[in-house]
């Protein structure tokens, strides 16, 4: 009678102690392993520099280049796409685009230029070769029409690609992509005037 008595107190316990373990189990949080980047697979970066135009009272506007630079990391590039616009084109307006010097034999694919909020180039290299390393992708031109400030962006379209003979390699835009703020100065007549007699003197001295 006894052993009947514990191997039913046995089984009770055996099986209050399962079911507690499985509704652990149910509620425990699944175990994530997170998947280090290759190392050895840097994507494009596509970037532009912060400007400062500054111009005399009256002297508006002002024409000025921004090159857009790139750096191909371990994926070389046979054709690019790049849409680009600016935050207050009442400050700033594109005035034009061109090729820059990084593919060997360019081809346009796209070109429209005319702005003044935005413009996208597109290129194809007819050698249709890989190219790698750094260099101007294209060159924008811009017209400073007001005082202020203001962005120079890249639209990031979804699965922006750069294409390479082997195919398509995704850029990821939120580490490979870098704007540029454009700030349009206009000095008080004075002020200028403190701004640009040591220019002068500065460049006076480095024509003797």
């Amino acid at each position: 009678m006894k052993s009947v008595a514990i191997r039913s107190l046995v089984s009770m316990c055996a099986g209050t102690l399962l079911g507690a373990l499985t509704t652990i189990g149910a509620h425990a949080a699944p175990v994530v392993t997170p998947v280090p980047p290759d190392p050895a697979v840097a994507p494009p970066a596509v970037w532009v520099d912060d400007y400062t135009i500054v111009a005399a009272p009256g002297e508006l506007p002002v024409s000025f280049e921004i090159p857009v630079h790139l750096d191909t990391g371990s994926v070389p590039i046979v054709a690019y796409d790049l849409q680009v616009e600016i935050g207050d084109p009442t400050i700033v307006a594109i005035a034009g685009c061109t090729g820059g010097d990084f593919l060997s034999n360019p081809f346009a694919v796209a070109s429209e230029c005319t702005g003044p909020g935005g413009a996208r180039i597109a290129e194809l290299d007819n050698d249709f070769v890989d190219l790698s390393g750094t260099g101007i992708l294209a060159v924008f031109s811009l017209e400073a029409l007001a005082p202020g400030s203001t962005e120079f962006n890249f639209v990031l379209r979804p699965g922006f690609e750069t294409l390479t003979n082997t195919g398509a390699e995704i850029v990821d835009p939120l580490y490979n992509f870098r704007g540029g703020a454009i700030d349009v100065v206009v000095p008080e007549p004075a002020s200028f005037a403190l701004i640009a007699v040591p220019l002068a003197a500065l460049f006076a001295q480095r024509r003797r």
